[in-house]
């Protein structure tokens, strides 16, 4: 099992950062975080949003944002995505090398499947996720293959699951996306946002068959079955 968060001590952090992983050519033991491309990174004169590092020395860093006595760094790769909280938390939301990163948009759920590997949390942390998953995609390679959109419920983000579709279908045009939903919101709620998703991905030509729905139905919480539905099959069948 990966590690994908770790927690040191925070210095100058007032609101969550996100940036990607740059290396320090100069020490093993720290990692710059910048939302400027790797390529050409220069921290002499690149903007630098934070710097993670192992040390104690918060003196040799400067005026940088920075998260000190981090328990390790070994974690983490060249062109991962983290978020960094001013609590000190630092998060990877996104692996360069993996095939299977997300965006994960709440731990509410508006049920309580018997079988959920992931109970529902009552917390008020939509608008959270969602400013992070905004800013990643800046930063996610345009050739990425595929990403998915999970939770929690993720059609309880209501509008905002639209701008994470409009922006992702901007930004990553090429690559597929994979939402996973219980089915359970209510049918009118439901469909309304079925038949504008569909309007938008017709509005801006986005390939129909990128985006896949993947509803798991259940009774009373306890009989589920599983459909998957692609806009293709909505528009065509």
């Amino acid at each position: 099992m990966i590690a994908l968060q770790s927690k040191g001590l925070p210095s100058r952090i007032a609101e969550t950062i996100v940036g990607r992983i740059i290396p320090d050519r100069e020490s093993k033991s720290s990692f710059y975080v910048s939302k400027e491309s790797i390529d050409g990174f220069d921290p002499l004169n690149s903007r630098i949003d934070c710097l993670l590092t192992t040390s104690d020395n918060a003196g040799s860093i400067g005026d940088h944002s920075s998260i000190t006595k981090l328990p390790g760094l070994g974690h983490l790769s060249a062109g991962d995505i983290v978020s960094i909280d001013p609590s000190g938390l630092v998060r990877t939301v996104f692996r360069l090398e993996s095939h299977h990163n997300a965006f994960f948009v709440t731990d509410r759920c508006n049920s309580k499947c018997l079988m959920c590997s992931q109970p529902p949390r009552n917390i008020d942390d939509i608008d959270y996720h969602h400013n992070i998953n905004i800013q990643m995609l800046d930063l996610i390679p345009r050739s990425t293959e595929q990403i998915g959109i999970t939770g929690g419920e993720p059609t309880l983000l209501g509008p905002k699951l639209l701008e994470l579709l409009r922006k992702s279908s901007t930004n990553l045009p090429d690559t597929g996306i994979h939402m996973l939903s219980h089915g359970e919101t209510s049918q009118g709620n439901l469909l309304g946002l079925m038949i504008v998703w569909l309007w938008e991905f017709l509005c801006m030509r986005i390939t129909l068959q990128t985006m896949i729905i993947s509803f798991r139905r259940v009774t009373h919480s306890l009989k589920p079955s599983w459909d998957c539905i692609t806009l293709r099959d909505m528009v065509f069948k």
